[in-house]
C-alpha cells in the first residue's frame, strides 16, 4: 500500500482546536485523550498490553508513538519512540535509557523502492544504520497508519453527532430516572418488590462472573498459578469480544442515524 499517496487525505477534515476524553477503562483500546489541532492529531493511552502511552500524527507526513519502559527487556532493545516519516520514507527508533548510560540507542531504517517492497523483502545493510533491519518495523507503520485513519473517521462522526444534537436537542428521561420519569416509576418499584420477595431475606444475590470458567476445572479446591493466570486470560478475552462487538453495534446504530440525517437534511 502506498501510504504516501493518502496520508494527507483527511487533512482538511478538523479545523479547530479540541481535546475530546474519554473512559479508558470502558475502551478496549485504552484510549484517555484526543487532542487535535489543525496541524496535528494526539491520542493518550492508559494502561496498554503494548505499553503504548502516545500516538501522535504530524501533519508534515509523520506518525509518532511513544512506549512506556518494560523492565524485562534490556534497554537497548525496549522501544521507546517510533517515528514514521511517511513522505522521507523512513523509519526512526529511539530506545530507553539504560541505568548507566547518559545517551540511548537509536535506529534508522531507510524504505527501498516501492518495486522492491513485499511480504518478504528484506532490509540491505546499506538501508540502516547500525541495526539489521526487520520486516516487523514496516508492518508496525501499516498498523500505526490504520489507527489513525480510524481516529481521524472517529473524531469527524463524533463531532458530526455534537452538531446534530445541538441543532435538534432533545430532552430524554432516562428510564431508572424515579423521580421524572413517572410512565416507569410504578413498573419499575413493582419489579424491585417481586425481586426481592424472590431472592427472600438474604438480600440481592451477588452474581459470580468466574462461576463459569471455574466450572470447567474439574476437583479443583485451591487453584494454582497458572490455571488463575488462564482464567484471568480468558475472562480478559471475552470481556474485549463483549466490548469489540458492543463498539460494533453502536458504530452500525451511528451509521443508520447518519444515514437518516443525511436524508432529511437533503429532502
Amino acid at each position: 500500500m502506498e501510504l504516501e499517496h493518502i496520508y494527507y487525505s483527511n487533512k482538511d477534515a478538523i479545523e479547530n482546536e479540541r481535546t475530546i476524553f474519554f473512559n479508558h477503562n470502558a475502551r478496549y483500546d485504552a484510549l484517555s485523550k484526543i487532542e487535535v489541532t489543525p496541524n496535528r492529531i494526539t491520542e493518550y493511552y492508559e494502561k496498554r498490553e503494548d505499553r503504548g502511552q502516545v500516538r501522535q500524527k504530524i501533519q508534515e507526513g509523520k506518525i509518532v508513538q511513544k512506549f512506556s519502559r518494560n523492565e524485562e527487556l534490556p534497554a537497548n532493545k525496549d522501544i521507546a519512540v517510533r517515528e514514521f516519516a511517511i513522505a522521507d520514507r523512513q523509519i526512526h527508533l529511539k530506545y530507553h535509557y539504560a541505568k548507566s548510560s547518559v545517551t540511548a540507542s537509536t535506529r534508522t531504517f531507510i524504505k527501498p523502492p516501492l518495486a522492491e517492497m513485499g511480504d518478504d523483502m528484506v532490509f540491505k545493510p546499506e538501508l540502516t544504520y547500525g541495526y539489521q533491519a526487520e520486516i516487523e518495523q514496516l508492518k508496525a507503520e501499516e498498523i500505526a497508519f490504520n489507527c489513525i485513519r480510524d481516529s481521524e473517521t472517529l473524531i469527524t462522526d463524533f463531532l458530526m453527532l455534537r452538531a446534530h444534537e445541538m441543532a435538534f436537542p432533545k430532552l430524554d428521561v432516562s428510564l431508572f430516572n424515579r423521580e421524572q420519569n413517572m410512565e416507569y416509576r410504578l413498573g419499575m418499584l413493582e419489579k424491585e418488590r417481586e425481586g426481592k420477595n424472590t431472592e427472600g431475606e438474604g438480600g440481592r444475590r451477588k452474581i459470580d462472573y468466574l462461576a463459569p470458567y471455574l466450572a470447567r476445572l474439574v476437583n479443583v479446591t485451591q487453584l494454582k498459578y497458572r490455571q488463575a493466570l488462564d482464567i484471568k486470560k480468558r475472562c480478559l478475552t471475552d470481556f474485549k469480544k463483549m466490548m469489540v462487538d458492543r463498539a460494533n453495534h453502536l458504530q452500525k446504530k451511528f451509521e443508520q442515524v447518519s444515514s437518516q440525517i443525511e436524508a432529511s437534511n437533503s429532502a
